[in-house]
């Protein structure tokens, strides 16, 4: 598991969050850090990138920011192309 720092600009500023990129045989994943709470992000069957949270942090009740997720959404499709 490789370990950096995504930079994503989130309404004109510039956030750093701790990634991990997890590779799961052919496949991978990206996790992704944001307020204690681990987004891993994923290509869905048309190939578009998707946020998915753990069933822990879903029992919490965990609320993160939709822009937030578009913003990493965004980055990632960036660093991926």
């Amino acid at each position: 598991m490789e370990e950096f720092v995504l930079p994503v600009l989130i309404n004109g500023k510039e956030r750093n969050f701790n990634a991990r990129l997890l590779l799961l045989g052919y496949i991978y994943k990206i996790e992704v850090d944001v307020e204690d709470t681990k987004l891993h992000f994923e290509r869905d069957d048309g190939g578009e990138w998707r946020a998915l949270l753990t069933e822990e942090d879903l029992s919490k009740n965990i609320n993160v920011n939709k822009e937030t997720v578009q913003a990493i959404v965004q980055c990632i499709e960036e660093i991926t192309k």
